[in-house]
């Protein structure tokens, strides 16, 4: 993770005063052995029940399972029989794009 995608959360947050900004900057600044490690069978699961967020993993999406629905997903990194599937249904998002566009704070999901 490069200090450039702190900086951006961070100046969101300052920006737009959403907590969910700050939130996510400090969840990227753990050690990377306690970052989340999410499989795609989880994030299919929630989006079952939350069709229209935009999934956040801070830290990686694994391959394991499939993607049932369109999705956005945002994450640090995407392993990369992640990428493919992610691809075949939805969209792969790096924090700055979620940073440069104009999404609000209940427009996500946090998964840990």
């Amino acid at each position: 993770m490069d200090n450039e995608t702190l900086v951006a959360l961070r100046k969101k947050y300052s920006k737009t005063k959403e907590a969910i900004w700050k939130d996510i900057a400090e969840r990227l600044e753990t050690p990377r052995r306690k970052r989340a490690s999410v499989n795609l069978r989880k994030i299919s699961k929630i989006l079952k029940k939350n069709p229209d967020k935009i999934v956040i993993v801070p830290g990686k999406v694994l391959g394991i399972g499939t993607l049932e629905s369109k999705a956005k997903i945002a994450a640090l990194n995407f392993s990369e029989k992640a990428l493919v599937e992610i691809k075949k249904n939805g969209e792969a998002l790096s924090f700055e794009d979620i940073c440069d566009a104009k999404y609000k704070a209940k427009d996500f999901i946090i998964v840990k």
